[in-house]
């Protein structure tokens, strides 16, 4: 069986597409509410976030991030 995960953008037409996919013999609708994080969960997946961006600066050469070691060091 394979999976496929739709993001729908525009919620106001999530019933629809729940409806007409509960019309297909072929299709199993399964429901997952979005994962509500904790403050702490929110803080750090926030500072992944900021992380990848700085790297994607630094490989497009818009920023110069610290040598590894200099990070080291403050530790």
């Amino acid at each position: 069986m394979d999976q496929l995960i739709l993001k729908i953008k525009d919620k106001r037409k999530l019933p629809f597409l729940k409806q007409l996919l509960k019309h297909m013999d072929f299709v199993e609708v399964i429901d997952r509410p979005e994962k509500k994080f904790t403050k702490k969960e929110k803080e750090i997946l926030d500072g992944i976030e900021e992380s990848v961006k700085e790297v994607k600066l630094h490989l497009a050469g818009k920023i110069k991030l610290r040598p590894i070691q200099e990070l080291l060091d403050e530790l």
